[in-house]
């Protein structure tokens, strides 16, 4: 309580008679306070950097997008059906998503669009959803975060 009434009487003076120490205002006072402690400077640095690692374990478990794509041109194939010789041009894309969970594994959606042509247009398309787990005990993401 003492403690307490001594704090409140010397912001109280600072407040009052904060012109003559070149400190016009609390807020300014409390600034100072701040940037000059150096027990302060040193907590300051040190949430920084835990907001940091937060940021950082979060990160692990964000979507990641993939895109692939691919084409190929194959010139004079023989087509013995035909009799003939035709080009093939094939073309693909493939997009994915891919999110980790807690306990190491992975979930993935992913698409895939292939085009080929050889003398008549074709298209396959691939649609694809995976679960993948790892067996070991403590493999994986939710290792490196409970050990930290």
């Amino acid at each position: 309580m003492k403690k307490k009434l001594t704090s409140i009487i010397l912001a109280t003076l600072l407040l009052t008679f904060g012109y003559s120490f070149g400190i016009s205002t609390f807020n300014t006072f409390m600034q100072e306070v701040w940037t000059k402690s150096p027990d302060l400077k040193v907590k300051k640095i040190t949430l920084k950097i835990n907001e940091i690692t937060i940021k950082e374990k979060q990160g692990l478990y964000d979507l990641n997008l993939s895109l692939q794509g691919a084409s190929q041109k194959d010139v004079g194939v023989y087509n013995s059906q035909l009799g003939t010789s035709i080009d093939n041009d094939t073309k693909s894309v493939k997009v994915g998503l891919t999110q980790k969970i807690g306990t190491g594994g992975d979930l993935s959606a992913s698409f895939q669009n292939t085009r080929k042509d050889s003398g008549s247009t074709t298209y396959y398309s691939k649609m694809g959803f995976g679960y993948s787990q790892p067996l070991l005990k403590d493999f994986g993401q939710y290792r490196v975060i409970k050990d930290q």
